[in-house]
């Protein structure tokens, strides 16, 4: 998803420190959806799609700020993590306690 031109534009008429607030709001919309739908059974998986939404667009947003080659080295090591994890589920437990 590339916004930068967006980006750009949000960050001249709101500023860091407002992209930052709305980022934090978009993401207390997604954990309260989450909760909702999936923890507490109430709602519809729609509800967490269109809080998702937000954040994907206030993350691309960020992205610009941050930096797109600090964040996408950050995602290359949390995923190389994820794998690491992941693999350490699927070996038997015999093998995983040697």
């Amino acid at each position: 998803m590339n916004l930068d031109p967006l980006s750009a534009r949000v960050k001249v008429q709101v500023g860091i420190e407002g992209q930052a607030q709305m980022t934090i709001r978009c993401c207390r919309e997604l954990i309260d959806a989450v909760r909702h739908v999936y923890v507490h059974g109430n709602g519809v998986p729609a509800d967490v799609a269109h809080a998702i939404a937000g954040v994907e667009i206030m993350c691309a947003q960020l992205r610009q700020i941050v930096g797109h080659e600090k964040v996408d080295l950050e995602v290359a090591e949390r995923l190389h993590a994820l794998q690491g994890w992941i693999a350490d589920l699927e070996r038997p437990a015999s093998t995983a306690r040697e």
